[in-house]
């Protein structure tokens, strides 16, 4: 009955975090009593929000944690106390995105005239001044340069 809400809170929880940082499963069974005061304590509500977790985990949202480390949902395989986090793959692209992206039928064309034509080519540099009088001798070795 009150599921989606508790999902959303947890889903709000983890994205707000980011998957860097986990969340205690009691945030959100707290911020459901907050939104929803008849519904009483907050630890009455903590069965269905691991249940809600597990959920989540199933449909690769999130992961319960314990100590750091990843564990599984199954409450035989754990006890004391867990943390959840977002996982980063359950971050969507929005839809807009996906409309704006262009096809190769936009992408840029490859040059067919260049600026100067092969048997045109400009003197870049006055090679006696590059090299120096050196009368086009090479430096011996890679580190060698005029002190």
């Amino acid at each position: 009955m009150h599921h989606e809400l508790i999902r959303q809170i947890m889903l709000e929880l983890g994205e707000k975090r980011g998957c860097s940082k986990s969340f205690c499963p009691s945030e959100a069974a707290r911020r459901l009593v907050e939104k929803n005061p008849q519904l009483g304590a907050w630890r009455d509500w903590m069965e269905a929000v691991r249940a809600d977790a597990r959920q989540l985990e199933e449909e690769g949202k999130l992961e319960f944690l314990q100590r750091g480390r990843r564990i599984s949902s199954k409450p035989a395989d754990f006890s004391g106390p867990i943390r959840l986090r977002w996982l980063d793959r359950a971050v969507e692209k929005p839809d807009h995105v996906k409309e704006e992206r262009r096809g190769k039928a936009n992408g840029i064309d490859t040059v067919e005239d260049t600026a100067v034509p092969f048997d045109q080519s400009p003197i870049v540099f006055h090679a006696p001044v590059a090299l120096d009088g050196r009368h086009g001798q090479a430096a011996s070795e890679p580190r060698q340069r005029d002190s």
